[in-house]
C-alpha cells in the first residue's frame, strides 16, 4: 500500500495514538463504527484510541468524530 506503514515525509500521515492505561467498558450504541454494535458489549477493556489522523488531519479527538475530514481510497499494488 503506497504511503502506508512508515511515518516519514511524503507518507500519508495516518495515526491512531492509544492510551494504553485507559480502561472503558464497551457500550454498545456508542460506539463509533458502521454498524454501532460489538460482540465485545458490557466487556472492560483497557487500551482505547484517544486520537485518529488521517491525512494528517484529526478526525477523533476528545470522544468527538470530525465528519469534514475524508480518508482517500486505498490502492493494494500487486
Amino acid at each position: 500500500m503506497h504511503g502506508k506503514g512508515r511515518i516519514e515525509v511524503g507518507q500519508d500521515a495516518d495515526l491512531a495514538l492509544i492510551d494504553m492505561s485507559f480502561k472503558k467498558k464497551v457500550t454498545n450504541g456508542k460506539l463509533h463504527t458502521r454498524v454501532n454494535w460489538s460482540p465485545f458489549d458490557g466487556v472492560e477493556l483497557q487500551g482505547w484510541p484517544v486520537r485518529t489522523i488521517v491525512n494528517g488531519q484529526t478526525v477523533f479527538l476528545n470522544g468527538e468524530v470530525n465528519k469534514s475530514v475524508r480518508g482517500k481510497e486505498i490502492c493494494f499494488a500487486s
